[in-house]
């Protein structure tokens, strides 16, 4: 019976999505009747997307990370006598324990039978990814599965799923959304009234930290080279160093009263303030392997989407109809998107809505509790 079983939740990471992700595992398997003890370094930032911790044993643990998290989170659960431990996120130290399972190394024997979590980017299991390092990997996750260390793996793309569940038939591998709700966006007119954004241009979102893989210098040379750029208004929000390269030229358009930029973290109502001021949130990402939780809530925000057309994104936006694509690092194939958008936008704004709508409903906390529990189930 769940409710005779403890399952040991571990994430020590702070930053980014971590905190929710822990937050929403932590409720899901509360709520099918077992009990939860969630280890985290940094439990105020747990406990912000928690809806009831009450039946959530919270334990704050010292900062770990790669392959040591093993060890420590197979002391707390020996401890704890929990039955299993799930980690939001395997990647903290997929890439360590696969490459040394090659050579005969292994977690600590006390976890064999009970690793779970998510895997967010699961390259050594998906038979499209190629090269040496992820060979080695995935030689050592099938040595890995036919010991039987793993207990159940979540993965967030539907090809390795299903993809998945034929090469590793014992295995329980279910798909997991990447999870987005919005508790009640602000009116677009307003949004747009406190932020400085003016009414008369279509306002492109592109949000998270300065990092040349999240494309933002992407989509700076794509605004550059197109002859509608007048049109747009850059809306950039996330902690940013002021020597970014990219700074200036974001500097450049805020001084010609064409962008605003928010340079820090900001808070969950000045996001919700950015999405509702958005016309189009934009994933420029430079050949990114995986999914984009920006993605879920632009959907939830009812925002349609400028993606790169590579791996899973580019597949989730032309499957489902969430937005527009171009190709993958092509600044001048951007600019051409960003010329057509700004030619048809006052009859193509809406193209997009009823497919939104559907994609958030496939999204949203009730489905992610859905996928544990039948995770859970198997």
């Amino acid at each position: 019976m769940a409710k005779d079983k403890r399952i040991l939740v571990f994430e020590p990471r702070p930053d980014g999505h971590h905190p929710k992700w822990a937050a929403l595992v932590s409720e899901s398997l509360t709520g099918i009747g077992y009990q939860v003890t969630l280890a985290t370094t940094v439990p105020e930032r747990v406990q912000s997307h928690l809806t009831n911790e009450k039946n959530i044993d919270i334990r704050k643990i010292d900062p770990v990370n790669g392959v040591a998290e093993l060890a420590v989170a197979d002391s707390l659960r020996e401890s704890l006598d929990a039955d299993e431990v799930y980690w939001t996120s395997l990647d903290n130290f997929a890439s360590s324990l696969l490459r040394s399972a090659t050579i005969g190394k292994r977690p600590p024997l006390g976890l064999k039978g009970k690793i779970a979590g998510v895997y967010h980017r699961p390259r050594p299991i998906d038979p499209d990814q190629s090269g040496l390092g992820t060979s080695v990997k995935r030689h050592g996750f099938k040595k890995l599965y036919e010991e039987n260390w793993w207990s159940r793996i979540n993965v967030l793309d539907p090809q390795v799923a299903e993809i998945a569940e034929s090469l590793y038939p014992n295995l329980p591998i279910q798909l997991i959304c990447d999870p987005a709700a919005f508790p009640k966006l602000p009116a677009k007119s307003e949004a747009r009234a406190a932020l400085k954004v003016p009414g008369d241009k279509i306002a492109l979102l592109h949000f998270g930290v300065y990092a040349k893989r999240k494309g933002l210098g992407l989509l700076l040379e794509a605004l550059e080279e197109c002859p509608a750029r007048e049109k747009f208004f850059l809306l950039r929000a996330g902690k940013a160093p002021t020597d970014a390269p990219e700074a200036e030229k974001v500097k450049a358009l805020a001084n010609t009263g064409l962008a605003l930029s928010l340079d820090y973290f900001v808070d969950s109502e000045t996001e919700a303030k950015l999405y509702a001021a958005a016309d189009i949130v934009t994933l420029p990402y430079l050949s990114h392997y995986g999914s984009a939780n920006l993605l879920s809530a632009a959907a939830a925000a009812q925002r349609p989407v400028l993606a790169s057309d590579h791996h899973l994104l580019g597949r989730q936006v032309k499957d489902n109809k969430l937005g527009w694509r171009f190709n993958d690092r092509n600044a001048s194939d951007l600019a051409k998107v960003l010329e057509q958008i700004a030619s048809e936008w006052d009859k193509e704004q809406d193209t997009f809505k009823t497919s939104l709508q559907q994609y958030a409903q496939r999204c949203n906390y009730e489905a992610f509790h859905k996928s544990i529990a039948q995770l859970y189930a198997s």
